[in-house]
């Protein structure tokens, strides 16, 4: 039995609130990606189905945004502070027609690349007080790995709908593969050891 505020069990119940956090993190880039590559799809079309997939996931994201706005590892942070009105100029760009593929594009994959490198910080923090710095490690590698298989699965799909494959594509494909199969790398060297 743990006395709670003895240092030890203070430090476990820290760790165990932030890997919570990281977890919410997690599910917050996941839902990013999707609405990403929602969004790719809404931006060709108007199949309802599709539409109804991209609304929904907007809330979800919304939801997911409203539990994590006040975690501890968001607090201080400057992109937390101004990310619900970046998302929400943005959406109406998207909703208005204004904003083209590139823009979207990047608007999502620096939010996502922001949030992987605070998730990273604070795994870091955590694995070199637990030596667990390997598993974090393997954890960060695949979640990169995640990010650069959406950003080639987002621009094949793009590309497979517009019916053309211009070289643009197929060099920002290039470099996700690239990014892919050295995270991929650092996932199976650190998820070995």
């Amino acid at each position: 039995q743990c006395d709670w505020s003895s240092d030890v069990c203070s430090s476990d119940l820290n760790i165990l609130h932030a890997v919570d956090d990281i977890r919410s993190l997690s599910e917050l880039i996941h839902l990013l990606q999707k609405e990403r590559g929602l969004t790719a799809g809404q931006q060709l079309g108007h199949d309802e189905t599709l539409h109804s997939l991209f609304l929904k996931q907007r809330k979800m994201t919304e939801s997911r945004w409203a539990e994590l706005g006040t975690a501890e590892l968001l607090q201080d942070q400057e992109f937390a502070h101004g990310f619900p009105a970046r998302l929400t100029a943005m959406r109406q760009r998207i909703d208005s027609g204004a904003a083209h593929w590139e823009e979207i594009r990047e608007f999502y994959t620096s939010t996502v690349k922001i949030l992987l490198e605070l998730m990273l910080k604070n795994m870091v923090s955590l694995g070199y007080s637990h030596d667990i710095s390997y598993e974090l490690q393997s954890l960060s590698s695949l979640a990169n790995s995640r990010e650069n298989l959406g950003l080639i699965r987002a621009t094949l799909n793009r590309a497979y709908q517009q019916g053309q494959f211009p070289m643009q594509a197929l060099t920002y494909l290039s470099r996700q593969y690239a990014n892919f199969t050295d995270n991929l790398t650092i996932f199976e060297a650190t998820s070995k050891a």
